[in-house]
């Protein structure tokens, strides 16, 4: 998102809010007209920034003000996220296109109602690595990253960057840390080499002196990279999914929550609201 601010309030409000606002995209996938009495939705969520803007949601009332009744449903990963939402134990789910690129080639009819802002990820290396491409990820070369969780849509995307600068699969090593602020955490203590972190985390540590090896949202011009890392750099890097036979049934209840969702994106990009993320 941009924002105007002040120099001296620019990093405070990046740094609480640049994960937060994550931007619900106004690309939906169109539901059927049919009537909805349907009002309690599931929705799972990750322990990381992508769960920000449904959080704040759900506290600023917007679901409760467009008539829903929203369950968050913690997982540990896009890989639990789309059995849940395949098993019917949820019925929205936050993931990542690579975790559903392969559940759609098997014939699974999913539908995208909304998405999350352009991949967001970054990978931040320790302190007085390289940070000249391609040398930035080829140094770490039989060292470990840490990740929120294993098969989880950070070190899948992170993983892509990696072998574009010409590792090979069995060349580095991820680790599950459990949360950004367990892996930031992390890398101070050596634990592991690099983290693969979304802004909020990146923000922290490069103020503490940490060098980015390479930001999915800033990473320059884009002709130095190979195609494939070309196409991981537009991508959205998280989208809310259902099942396609639900929002035929549900599309009343989806048209809700897409509103609720703009509606509370609204309020965090207001500057007066700072305080209160």
């Amino acid at each position: 998102f941009v924002t105007i601010m002040k120099p001296e309030r620019l990093r405070s409000w990046t740094f609480r809010a640049a994960a937060a606002a994550l931007l619900v995209a106004a690309a939906f996938v169109p539901g059927t007209a049919l009537a909805d009495d349907a009002t309690a939705l599931k929705l799972q969520i990750y322990a990381g920034g992508s769960q920000i803007p449904p959080l704040m949601t759900q506290k600023n009332g917007f679901f409760e003000k467009n008539g829903l009744k929203v369950d968050l449903v913690p997982v540990q990963n896009g890989h639990d996220a789309m059995n849940a939402l395949l098993s019917g134990s949820v019925n929205l789910a936050i993931v990542a296109p690579l975790n559903t690129a392969n559940i759609l080639a098997k014939g699974e009819k999913l539908s995208a109602i909304g998405g999350m802002q352009r991949n967001y990820m970054s990978i931040v290396g320790a302190k007085g690595d390289s940070v000249k491409w391609p040398d930035s990820l080829l140094q770490l070369r039989g060292k470990r990253l840490g990740v929120l969780a294993l098969k989880g849509g950070n070190q899948l995307i992170c993983e892509i960057a990696l072998r574009a600068a010409g590792l090979k699969e069995n060349e580095f090593t991820f680790v599950a840390t459990g949360s950004e602020i367990a892996s930031a955490a992390a890398l101070d203590q050596g634990k592991v080499d690099a983290v693969c972190t979304s802004t909020l985390s990146q923000i922290k540590l490069v103020h503490e002196g940490y060098p980015i090896l390479f930001d999915f949202l800033n990473a320059g011009a884009i002709d130095q990279y190979p195609p494939a890392l070309q196409a991981a750099i537009g991508l959205s890097f998280n989208q809310f999914w259902v099942r396609s036979d639900w929002l035929a049934s549900n599309a009343g209840a989806v048209a809700k929550f897409r509103r609720a969702m703009a509606q509370n994106d609204v309020w965090m990009k207001d500057p007066k609201n700072l305080d209160a993320l």
